[in-house]
């Protein structure tokens, strides 16, 4: 018996949803591309320094046979001289890949962002490839750029109060 047999696939995920809420990010990045016309891109990412959970991780993305780009690096001397250890996803087919097996398991607020992209992906993957974006496409990112501001300031909001109110 191998060990994907032993462990069953919903701890994976749920254990790689963790990880990736703790110390990864899901973005749709707005870029113009050489033409001129905007492009939203999906780009998921996990950085960390201790290489088992690296090595774990990719050997679910190999497991659920999702693409990645694997770099290694040390930071620049004023965050330290660790070396950091970062996974990226792009493409919309990887992208909407992962985030369908990883979206039930995820818990903070990175759901709704993820969700928010998984929804792009699939809205951009039922149309020919070459097809320019409609209002459809950008009203979905700004809803994601909205979200993402509201998160902002509700942030900035709850640091404010909390300082305020220690002392």
């Amino acid at each position: 018996m191998d060990d994907q047999q032993k462990r069953p696939v919903s701890i994976d995920l749920s254990w790689l949803a963790g990880m990736w809420e703790a110390d990864g990010s899901f973005s749709l990045n707005k870029n113009k591309n050489q033409t001129k016309y905007i492009q939203y891109e999906p780009h998921l990412q996990f950085v960390n320094t201790d290489l088992m959970i690296i090595e774990e991780v990719i050997r679910i993305l190999k497991d659920l046979q999702v693409g990645y780009y694997f770099m290694s690096r040390i930071q620049p001397e004023n965050f330290g001289k660790k070396l950091k250890y970062e996974i990226r996803v792009q493409g919309m087919k990887r992208c909407g890949k992962l985030i369908g097996y990883l979206l039930q398991y995820l818990r903070g607020q990175k759901k709704q962002r993820a969700a928010y992209i998984k929804e792009y992906i699939d809205l951009r993957l039922s149309k020919p490839k070459n097809q320019r974006y409609g209002d459809e496409e950008h009203s979905l990112f700004r809803r994601y750029e909205e979200y993402n501001e509201r998160l902002q300031e509700f942030s900035t909001t709850n640091m404010s109060n909390t300082y305020a109110n220690r002392t």
